[in-house]
């Protein structure tokens, strides 16, 4: 889901800037300049006091930590599902294999079960549960996260 689509879901009343932050955080690991400008539009509101709300709570963060984390669950049921074709779409996009560590914005990782096992192939990134995840799903999904 884009920054965009997230924003409209929420009313612009100041009530709901925080809820706004939180979910874009969420989904996206951090609050960027640009989800900062598209905030303070949809809101009416002073970029600095957009700023100022996502940077007052510990659990917003404000800034990109430069990596993309994506763990794709390696467990049976998830395997029977297809992870594995999943796993190998992600590598084909990033150009590198689970493990590799040669790119520092970048880590794939083969995970143990995430214990949603009726709702895979599971993936987790930056911390963010994916579920009945197939080739074409997890690229849309990453997409965003790289889109900003």
């Amino acid at each position: 889901m884009t920054i965009e689509k997230i924003i409209l879901h929420y009313e612009s009343k100041k009530e709901n800037l925080l809820p706004a932050i939180k979910e874009i955080n969420s989904r996206l690991g951090f609050i960027s300049s640009k989800a900062v400008n598209l905030l303070a539009k949809h809101f009416g509101l002073k970029r600095a006091e957009v700023f100022s709300t996502a940077s007052f709570y510990n659990d917003i963060r404000v800034k990109s930590s430069n990596k993309l984390i994506i763990q794709v669950c390696d467990s049976a049921p998830c395997q029977i599902r297809g992870a594995d074709r999943v796993l190998s779409v992600i590598e084909n996009f990033f150009h590198q294999k689970a493990g590799d560590d040669f790119n520092s914005n970048v880590k794939i990782e083969r995970i143990s079960c995430l214990g949603h096992c009726a709702e895979g192939p599971n993936v987790l990134i930056n911390g963010t549960l994916y579920s009945r995840m197939d080739e074409g799903k997890v690229i849309e999904i990453i997409s965003e996260y790289i889109d900003d």
